[in-house]
């Protein structure tokens, strides 16, 4: 069944559409596309727009079961609604995950950004049908990776690893994971787990550094009460001290995720402290928490930890820093691309 869903994320409008099994381009589709695009246009409190398929899948193209028959000629045409895509005043970020091919990757490379997932391919198989692609692939492609990386794509007819094309204008980010791609949109980030520790990592450049078997950045060892609870690190007052699940079951006699309202605040201002005292010397832009505890402590700990953070984070660089929910499954690659989004707006202003 043909469907397109439109939602919104704070100012981002989320366009996640399917026409399962491949998410074809047919007429219906491109039909429900245009009426959400149109519909975060004229809406003012949008400011950028999220394009993705809502299958685990982009597209792999046109219906090939509408060739021949009036459907296929039934406006609006791919052509067109590519137009309209490239034409919008907001920026709009393909999200890719599955296949884009054929009219699937016509359709990413009209909007202004795209963002991928490592696992995705994309191409244009048309060849193989002795056909050339035919809704702008032949001048948006050579235009992003050149004329002979785009003929090589075209000859070739085959699905290819996003990875090729990794430090190309063709994708603004190839997202590793659904963790890495919650902080996606931010180069330099902090990863976090709270459950039986603390357990960090650090990424530079989107690249996560370490913390894949360590603690890297030590973010769960940062002292946060001077001379306070005793750590298993052999110091005092550590976060790990204070957020760790068995230590707040010993200090609260509960379940961690059941800790008292004021053990839970009094946490995430610990968590906020340690944040920004690691933001004072890396620079980071963001931190994404998941873990058990952190997760089951929920809107509150957050709350309280970055009310915390905007306390302390008084630098210039480190204005704007936020510490956000992991946990966000295959939606995460539309928080990273979001997060594109706003960027572009924020350093090209758009009528």
């Amino acid at each position: 069944m043909t469907k397109v869903d439109y939602s919104s994320r704070g100012r981002i409008a989320v366009i996640a559409f399917q026409s399962p099994p491949v998410n074809s381009l047919g007429f219906a589709l491109r039909q429900g596309l245009l009426a959400a695009l149109e519909r975060a246009e004229q809406d003012p409190a949008i400011d950028g727009v999220v394009l993705t398929g809502s299958n685990a899948t982009f597209s792999a193209g046109a219906d090939i079961r509408e060739f021949g028959s009036t459907e296929m000629l039934r406006g609006p045409s791919l052509p067109t609604l590519n137009s309209c895509l490239e034409g919008m005043s907001k920026p709009v970020v393909a999200a890719i995950e599955g296949m884009a091919l054929g009219g699937g990757l016509e359709l990413a490379l009209s909007c202004h950004h795209r963002v991928a997932l490592t696992s995705a391919k994309v191409g244009l198989p048309e060849v193989k049908l002795g056909l050339l692609p035919g809704a702008g692939g032949t001048q948006r492609l050579p235009r992003l990776i050149g004329i002979e990386g785009a003929i090589n794509v075209m000859l070739a007819g085959e699905p290819l690893a996003v990875g090729l094309f990794a430090k190309s204008p063709l994708f603004d980010q190839v997202v590793e994971s659904d963790l890495l791609g919650a902080a996606a949109g931010f180069d330099c980030y902090i990863g976090m787990v709270i459950g039986t520790g603390v357990g960090a990592g650090l990424a530079a450049n989107g690249r996560l550094l370490d913390g894949e078997g360590t603690n890297a950045g030590h973010v769960g060892h940062v002292v946060v009460v001077p001379e306070g609870a005793p750590c298993r690190c052999g110091g005092r007052g550590c976060l790990e001290a204070y957020l760790a699940g068995p230590a707040v079951e010993a200090e609260t006699g509960r379940a961690p995720v059941r800790a008292p309202a004021q053990i839970v605040e009094r946490n995430g201002t610990l968590l906020g402290r340690a944040v920004a005292s690691v933001a004072a010397l890396v620079d980071v832009r963001r931190a994404v928490v998941g873990g058990g505890v952190a997760l089951g402590w929920g809107e509150p700990f957050f709350e309280a930890a970055n009310r915390e953070l905007r306390a302390r984070s008084r630098l210039v660089f480190t204005i704007g820093l936020d510490i956000v929910p992991a946990g966000l499954g295959r939606d995460a690659p539309l928080v990273g691309a979001a997060r594109i989004a706003l960027r572009h707006l924020a350093a090209e202003p758009h009528d």
